[in-house]
């Protein structure tokens, strides 16, 4: 950390905003690459040891996740709190990440650490929170584009989990989440072999940790999405009805049949003729879609290279134990 470059001052977020930049420097030039680098690093204790928290973001399937940063590398990171044994977290997340591996869907589990009696997993960061906003902002509301989008994206991850012979055991609005350039993934991959979620509401009926049960779980999360209410799983089957489609409306009923014999998988569901053409759009998505889905996500909180600055600056900034032994030697 000691030889990392540090920001400039006036680089951190808050009066003035100033860009003192030199376009040669490191700074100017290399930090915005270096944070919007794709590439998820390796699964190690080492990355976890390093990362740095900055503020608290949003609840989160097993636990309260917060903004963190990587300071050696400066890169954001998501640090959720799960209340499991540290080694058996780490053994799952290790082992999921090894099954999966860079799958476009799903988040990248970069390392586990323990923090007091629970323990923390460090997992990619994606800057547009999670489908929880939006269930409690009152669904898509009838927007269908946006709905199918995230369908389709959390269905793709599913699948690439489920095909590595893994369950997700936790999904959830919480766990799905998204970008603002329209990416869409699975987080928290790992803790469901570890722990079992806060809440029960989207599991399914039957109780059991398989990939049907999943697919359940995203099936409630897609009607809540679409209608912002929970899904009931006692009566009927779920019914979707105007303004959305028949497409989408069949969409949600083969993912949440209460007998998982005839309940779909999620490679079938991602065949449903309504999901053609999210799935045609390869990342970039088209800018239309970037449009309609934009008012449905939290407000953002200033840009990447604020965030980063914030970090390091939290990360920097001494304890009161450390101050107070500075206090006494100094004198």
């Amino acid at each position: 950390v000691a030889a990392t470059p540090r920001l400039p001052r006036g680089s951190s977020s808050g009066g003035s905003r100033r860009r003192e930049y030199d376009a040669e420097s490191w700074t100017g030039r290399n930090v915005a690459a270096r944070v919007t680098a794709q590439a998820a690093p390796a699964f190690g204790g080492g990355f976890a040891r390093d990362c740095a928290v900055v503020r608290d973001l949003f609840p989160g399937a097993f636990g309260a996740v917060r903004l963190g940063v990587h300071v050696p590398s400066l890169r954001l990171v998501d640090v959720e709190t799960v209340a499991a044994d540290v080694k058996a977290l780490r053994v799952a997340a290790k082992d999921a990440r090894a099954a999966v591996g860079e799958a476009p869907n799903v988040c990248a589990v970069i390392g586990v650490k323990a923090e007091g009696p629970a323990a923390i997993l460090v997992s990619e960061h994606l800057d547009g929170g999670s489908l929880r906003h939006v269930c409690d902002a009152g669904g898509f509301a009838g927007h269908e584009a946006p709905l199918l989008h995230v369908a389709a994206q959390a269905l793709a991850g599913l699948a690439a989990i489920h095909a590595a012979c893994l369950v997700h055991g936790g999904v959830a609005p919480e766990s799905i989440r998204v970008a603002r350039d329209g990416r869409v993934k699975l987080a928290a991959l790992g803790a469901g072999a570890a722990v079992a979620p806060r809440s029960a509401a989207y599991a399914a009926p039957d109780g059991l940790k398989t990939a049907a049960a999943d697919v359940f779980s995203l099936g409630a999360t897609l009607y809540e999405a679409a209608t912002g209410g929970p899904l009931a799983k006692i009566g009927e089957e779920p019914e979707l009805g105007a303004p959305y489609g028949k497409g989408v409306a069949a969409l949600v009923l083969h993912a949440t049949r209460r007998d998982s014999s005839l309940r779909a998988t999620a490679p079938f569901l991602l065949q449903a003729p309504c999901l053609a053409a999210s799935k045609a759009a390869p990342w970039p998505f088209p800018h239309a879609l970037i449009v309609e889905l934009g008012p449905f996500l939290p407000a953002d909180a200033g840009d990447e290279l604020d965030k980063v600055a914030a970090a390091v600056a939290a990360h920097e900034a001494a304890s009161p134990q450390e101050a107070f032994l500075a206090d006494v030697f100094g004198k």
